[in-house]
């Protein structure tokens, strides 16, 4: 039997049994089978859903897909869609604070993502200065400036690759004007690191006065060569844990401010 070309076009939560199934089968047999979903990249994982007789349970597994902007000469092409629909496009909501905020280095990351809207977050972080972009820390009694959009999934995980996640910065939930958010906070020592004041980086950035400000807009890296050398001294550390305690500086935090800090954060 000659080899077949065949492309799938599937969703997140497609059912299994019209996707998993058919796939293996075809693959049994020696034929080539492809699959794409969107908003996923190359070797992401489409999640397949299961439902009992009577369509009243579900349950979900990752299948490991490769995703193709589509193989040339196709013999066949066979589109399953998820039995939610509305579960096809993810939206994660992201507070952003640094080189991802408009106008800065790295927004181009999130051109196309949907700006919601300005938020400042509650007293409850230290923004410290790490170069060319700023990192923030639970535990100090500054308020964050920042600005929240809703991405997609590939834009997450562009996002996420960007702050070297979960190495160097890891992602918390944020409470917000437009519901929960992710916050990316810094995961490595912050010892001898300069407090940005106010936790307001774009003005700091662009403060005329300010020699210390001057250089970071000279530098103004998108993380590339700098966030390697500084996620290998994070990663040896502070694996597995997030720096809660205060850092050079700051006040330490009464225990019913770190209480209501955990309220906002989670």
């Amino acid at each position: 039997m000659a080899v077949k070309k065949t492309l799938m076009l599937v969703g997140d939560y497609v059912e299994d049994y019209e996707a998993m199934v058919p796939l293996q089968l075809l693959q049994m047999v020696g034929h080539r089978v492809h699959t794409i979903c969107p908003d996923k990249l190359p070797d992401d994982s489409v999640r397949t859903a299961i439902h009992d007789f009577e369509g009243d349970q579900t349950s979900s597994d990752g299948s490991l897909v490769t995703a193709l902007a589509g193989p040339p000469r196709l013999d066949a092409q066979v589109s399953r869609s998820a039995r939610h629909s509305h579960r096809v496009m993810m939206r994660h909501a992201v507070f952003v604070y640094g080189t991802l905020l408009r106008g800065e280095a790295n927004h181009h990351l999130i051109g196309g993502a949907e700006y919601l809207g300005p938020h400042r977050t509650a007293p409850c972080f230290a923004l410290y200065l790490l170069g060319a972009y700023p990192g923030a820390v639970r535990g100090g009694r500054t308020a964050i400036v920042g600005e929240v959009f809703s991405v997609d999934g590939a834009g997450l995980r562009r996002l996420d690759r960007l702050e070297d996640y979960p190495r160097l910065y890891d992602r918390h939930w944020l409470r917000s004007p437009y519901g929960r958010a992710w916050i990316y906070l810094y995961r490595g020592s912050v010892r001898d690191r300069e407090l940005i004041p106010g936790g307001d980086w774009r003005r700091f950035a662009a403060d005329p006065d300010s020699l210390r400000a001057a250089g970071v807009r000279r530098a103004r890296d998108p993380k590339t060569r700098r966030r390697r050398r500084i996620g290998a001294s994070a990663a040896a550390g502070a694996r597995a844990r997030l720096l809660t305690d205060p850092g050079p500086g700051e006040i330490a935090t009464p225990p019913g401010h770190r209480a209501s800090c955990r309220e906002a954060v989670a």
